[in-house]
């Protein structure tokens, strides 16, 4: 016989539907949704976050120094300990800040994504292969 049967949304692996991705808004299984983001979601925020490392290290450890050589100059001793830790807080409090806006501003984006992300593009700077240099001319 048949019998009506609840609809129970489903992740992608089959599992019942915990919630919603925070940024894309697909349903996803409690395994799937790390940090309230889908694996997707959660790759693509990663890739991004990649690139822009190196700009949140260099504010971060400019302000530890900074704190360090103002309370070094006050003449107190508690400078590089106090330098340090606001440093690393800083770090992690920029990171947490950018993943938020990353999050807001690339979700109409990541919900238009279908399937797994293309592979990241690799930046190698090769030489010039000197066969491959026509006679006469000079590489630079």
């Amino acid at each position: 016989m048949y019998r009506d049967q609840a609809f129970v949304e489903r992740c992608v692996c089959e599992d019942p539907a915990a919630g919603p991705c925070l940024s894309c808004g697909r349903v996803r299984c409690a395994f799937h949704l790390e940090r309230g983001l889908c694996s997707g979601c959660n790759e693509a925020i990663g890739r991004e976050m990649a690139d822009r490392s190196s700009r949140r290290f260099w504010l971060a450890g400019t302000l530890g120094v900074c704190v360090t050589i103002g309370l070094a100059i006050a003449h107190t001793m508690i400078g590089l300990p106090i330098g340090g830790v606001l440093s690393v807080a800083a770090y992690l409090a920029m990171r947490a800040t950018e993943r938020r806006r990353l999050i807001a501003r690339m979700g109409p984006a990541l919900s238009a994504l279908i399937g797994e992300l293309p592979p990241p593009v690799r930046k190698i700077d090769f030489p010039p292969d000197p066969e491959r240099i026509p006679a006469g001319s000079s590489s630079v």
